[in-house]
Formats: C-alpha cells, structure tokens, sequence
C-alpha cells in the first residue's frame, strides 16, 4: 500500500447490526461484532466520528447541532496533509447546520445529490435555512436566487418544480452511485459518504417494496401508548435495507477501482418494538447504539474481531492509515484493539420536538423528564449497562449492578464537557418539513 493511500469511509445511516448482520455479509475484510456509536443519533455519532472525542466534549448533540468545536476534524487534519476531501451525505443533519463541511474541498449534500442535471444547480436546503423570508416571499427569493445566484438558472429552476412534486424519500444511494461514476479520482483522496436508504421514510424501490406504501413513525407514540404501524415499520425497514445492500454492492465496487481501504458502519441502529421504542429520537438501548463496522483493503485479512470497539476508534484509524497524528480517544483498529470500557450518551431530545409531543398527549412534566442526559457503558467485556427514565438503571447478564454503576459514573467524571447553550433558533418551514419528513420534527 502507498505511504497515503485513498480512504473511502461508508456510513450506513440507521442502519442496526443484526439488519447488516442478515443482508451485508458480502462485504470483505475484517469485521466487528462489539462496535458501539457514542449515541443514539446522526449529530452527535458524526461529531465523534469526525473528532474522535465524546459528544459532550466538543458539544455536538440535540442540544447544540453545529459542528463548532475547536478541536480539528479528521477531514481538515487530512487536508492539511496534503488530502483532497469530499463529502458526499444525503443526511441533511450533517450538510444544514453550520461546520459540517469543515476541511472538505468538495462538499456535497442532499439537494445536489439528487439533481437530475451535471450542472451546478441552487443548493435549496442551505439557501432556505439561511433566509429571512417565509411563503411567498420565499418562494419569490428562491427564484430570484436560481436567477440572480452563481448557478445554472434553468436547470435550478427545473431541480426546485421537480422536487416540489417528487416523492420526499431520498437515500442517496443511488444518486451517489451516479456521482462517483462520472468521478475521476487522484493519489491522496479521502472520501466520506452518507446513505440514507434505511431511514425513514421507508420506501425503496417498488421491486423491494413488500408494502405499496412509504412508511413513516411517530417518535412520540411510544411515550402516550402502543406504536401504530410497527409491523409495517418492521418489514419495510428490511425491504429498505435489502435494496441498500444491492446498492452497496455497486458502489463498493466502484469505490475498490480507486481506493486503498473502505470503512464501512454505521453512525446508529434504529428501535423496531424492543422495549416498546421505535426509530432513534430516545435511549441509549443496545439496538441503537450496537453498530456494524468492516475494513476492507488489499493488506487486511478476512477475520472477525469480537472485541469491543468504539466509533471513536474509527477516527483513529483513518488517521493512522493516513500517516497523520490527531488528538483522539481512539484506538488503531487495525493493531490488536485492546478492550476498553466505552461510554454512549443521550441528550434530550430536539429543543424544537417539545411542543409537537405535548400536542399529541405527553404531560410536559413527562417530557422534560424524557429530556434529561442518559449514558450507557460497553466494558472490557462486551457487557452493556444503560439507563432509562423509567427503570433505572439495565445491566445485561454477567454483569453487576455495582460494577456497572461504577463503570458508567467513572466514565463521566473523565470527560471534559464542553458548555453550549440549547439552539433555540427558528428553523425555516421548508427545512422544518423536510427535518418532521425524516422523524426530527
């Protein structure tokens, strides 16, 4: 392999262990079986992906969404060697708020991804999250825009009337996919994607499709009685997750034309009924933060590791592989991982989210209970302890109570929370939709 090789970095959004376990064992390389996010979601997984620190540490969560920490991120570190980065995400969460796109040279989110035209076209979901405007004034400002703007006009204006009328489900895979086919890469790329295909709305293809109907949740259900579609949920989650795996397969290949190592994960698994809890707005339960993690490349046996490992281990070793040294937690995944206690953490819900559940019937003082910080521990073993609201405090066979406890608080006590102030500011209709579309609103 060369001193810097070309590393591609896969995120599989949503997707659980035991799903990639069942659909994705095509996949080459070494596998984890014991890999475990820092949380329950997008935001803050990234931030400890891009940084290799604790979401409470750089204070990148629910609470505080832009990526503005002083610590570097894995992509700026990259650059600064002489890297050039892209990012490719279909996830608005890590492309709208600000910082997300820090030390990428090519930064590519879910509008751009989905444009019919290989031309530059209007960017919709940045430009209405940071306008003034609202209905008509807004519409009238997006045209002025697509005119006005440093953009293909008639080709944004086409983008902007076929998405006002398209179905709201984009994964991003097929798009990216098409992206890389007219891509022509170089010594020295970083690559970093985000797919979206298992998240909600779930609606693949038709031919995947064991359901005629997108399949949505509704976060609150689970907090005021039963969840209304959960058999639904349950089988067009794998449908979505099978077409993902067909798609994969594509775009690994492609990706293998030009690049030394792929790491492929997840950032988040997704609840389907365990514990009466669905998709991934709560908790710090197993099955949201128990990730799938495989690294392919031409010098990397075909071997599972079944120690338990940290997404922070993954910034690591990007950085190792790149010959680079970054501040980290992290630990090399590919020189003998040693079993450390790892912490997940939760931090209340969306600011935005408390009007929508009180709506739907969740007492206020049951919310801002539902609201409070939760963490759970991976240890050395493999055994995971987790607090919840309603129970207390989980601790998995083989396991302690007292030992558990211990684990968790000494873990917290090691960290150096980072203060931010709740994000409390207004977020534009158009964006709020496509953010309630996605199961954040």
């Amino acid at each position: 392999m060369p001193d810097h090789p070309n590393i591609a970095v896969v995120v599989l959004d949503t997707l659980r262990y035991d799903t990639f376990d069942e659909f994705f064992d095509w996949i080459p390389g070494t596998s984890f079986t014991n890999a475990y996010s820092t949380s329950h979601w997008t935001v803050p997984a990234h931030g400890s992906l891009f940084t290799g620190l604790y979401p409470s540490e750089v204070g990148v969560h629910s609470q505080s969404l832009s990526l503005d920490c002083d610590e570097p991120t894995i992509a700026e570190e990259l650059h600064g060697s002489g890297y050039y980065t892209r990012k490719y995400t279909a996830n608005l969460n890590i492309h709208l708020w600000d910082g997300w796109d820090r030390g990428f040279e090519k930064n590519i989110g879910p509008d751009e991804l989905v444009s019919y035209y290989d031309t530059d076209t209007l960017d919709f979901s940045k430009f209405l999250s940071q306008s003034d405007g609202s209905g008509l004034s807004l519409y009238l400002s997006a045209i002025s825009e697509c005119i006005k703007g440093e953009h293909s006009t008639i080709y944004s204006l086409l983008d902007g009337t076929r998405r006002y009328f398209e179905s709201k489900k984009r994964g991003g895979a097929k798009s990216v996919l098409r992206q890389l086919e007219d891509e022509t890469f170089d010594d020295r790329e970083f690559i970093f994607i985000n797919l979206m295909d298992v998240h909600v709305p779930y609606y693949p293809p038709k031919e995947y499709r064991t359901l005629s109907k997108e399949v949505s949740t509704n976060n609150w259900e689970p907090f005021v009685g039963d969840i209304s579609n959960l058999s639904d949920a349950k089988i067009a989650y794998n449908d979505a997750a099978s077409y993902l795996s067909d798609m994969y397969k594509k775009i690994f290949s492609k990706l293998n034309e030009d690049f030394d190592y792929i790491l492929t994960l997840s950032d988040h698994g997704e609840m389907l009924g365990e514990f009466d809890m669905i998709d991934h707005t709560y908790g710090v339960y197993p099955q949201l933060s128990h990730i799938p993690l495989v690294i392919s490349g031409g010098d990397v046996t075909e071997s599972t590791i079944d120690v338990p490992v940290s997404i922070l281990d993954v910034h690591a070793t990007i950085a190792d592989l790149a010959g680079i040294e970054c501040q980290t937690h992290g630990q090399i995944l590919l020189n003998d991982p040693q079993a450390k206690n790892r912490l997940v953490e939760y931090h209340g819900f969306l600011p935005w989210l408390k009007e929508r559940f009180v709506e739907k019937g969740v007492p206020e003082e049951t919310y801002e209970e539902l609201n409070q910080p939760l963490h759970a521990c991976v240890n050395k073993d493999g055994n995971y302890s987790f607090e919840t609201h309603s129970d207390g405090l989980i601790v998995e066979d083989g396991l302690q109570h007292q030992e558990a406890r211990r684990n968790i608080d000494s873990l917290v006590s090691q960290l150096t929370v980072r203060e931010v102030s709740t994000d409390n500011s207004s977020v534009e209709d158009p964006v709020m939709d496509r953010l309630e579309d996605l199961g954040y609103a």
